[in-house]
């Protein structure tokens, strides 16, 4: 039997109404600039560990909050994927105004926003964490069919999202921030977001790593192994992690995660 996940109190700051743990927030100084993005109804606490990990190295890390999230399901009805891209694109802009140089971090929907910055911004290296590009089944399949998902997306406002979250290690389950369902519509933005970058994945240069568990069940492993070939870069790696679920950051393996991304950033590329 499925079980979906339960809305349950959230203790929220008093001013801005933000569930505690979901706020945007930096961490570090030095001259070159890391911007993490965090994954679709999920919020900046996927990188609760990886954070600090990447500021100890010297750099100052960004890690934002997506436009909706952290507040309510209300909140984030009627964000576009657009909407999202052009938030990414202006934290883009506003690091590279105060850093020498700026690498982008992206956790599943996260990864895919940092893919589409990457092709339109000069990032010095971009890092994809289990990026959304191709379904593992979620969704009754439907990802994976345009006619499906737009006339699903005409009757239902909602789907309910799968108890518990996608995270092996089960203390991590329970402290996981995350909307209990997710806007039926924004589909259709995932679509669309996959379908354009497709032709331009040859012309993106930027030394790229890209991190994935052989477990996951929301995003297919198999999205990162051809993302991996289509990629113009000359530096280019896929890490395969054998035991983490979809939310690597949080799981497992998530030491092996920071130790990967962490080395990756220390390069002289």
């Amino acid at each position: 039997m499925i079980r979906y996940q339960i809305e349950s109190p959230q203790v929220r700051d008093p001013h801005s109404g933000i569930i505690k743990g979901a706020e945007s927030y930096q961490l570090g100084t030095g001259y070159h600039a890391v911007l993490l993005i965090h994954g679709w109804t999920s919020s900046p606490r996927d990188f609760l560990y990886l954070a600090p990990k990447i500021a100890e190295l010297g750099l100052h890390c960004r890690v934002m909050r997506l436009r909706g999230h952290g507040e309510s399901l209300r909140s984030i009805r009627n964000i576009t994927w657009n909407d999202f891209l052009n938030q990414v694109l202006q934290e883009y802009s506003e690091l590279s105004r105060r850093y020498e140089s700026v690498s982008v971090c992206g956790f599943s929907f996260g990864g895919l926003l940092a893919l589409h910055l990457a092709l339109r911004r000069k990032v010095k290296k971009l890092i994809l964490l289990a990026p959304f590009l191709r379904s593992h089944g979620k969704f009754w399949g439907l990802i994976e069919n345009d006619f499906a998902i737009r006339h699903f997306s005409d009757f239902y406002q909602y789907i309910p999202k799968e108890w518990p979250p996608a995270i092996g290690d089960p203390h991590e389950q329970t402290r996981h921030i995350s909307y209990v369902k997710m806007p039926a519509a924004m589909l259709r933005g995932f679509l669309e977001a996959i379908r354009q970058a497709k032709p331009y994945l040859r012309g993106l240069h930027s030394p790229t790593l890209i991190v994935h568990g052989r477990k996951d069940k929301t995003s297919a492993f198999s999205g990162s192994e051809v993302l991996l070939e289509a990629l113009g870069s000359n530096k280019k790696k896929l890490v395969y992690l054998a035991n983490s679920e979809h939310i690597l950051t949080l799981d497992r393996e998530h030491t092996m995660v920071e130790a990967e991304v962490c080395a990756w950033l220390a390069m002289n590329f």
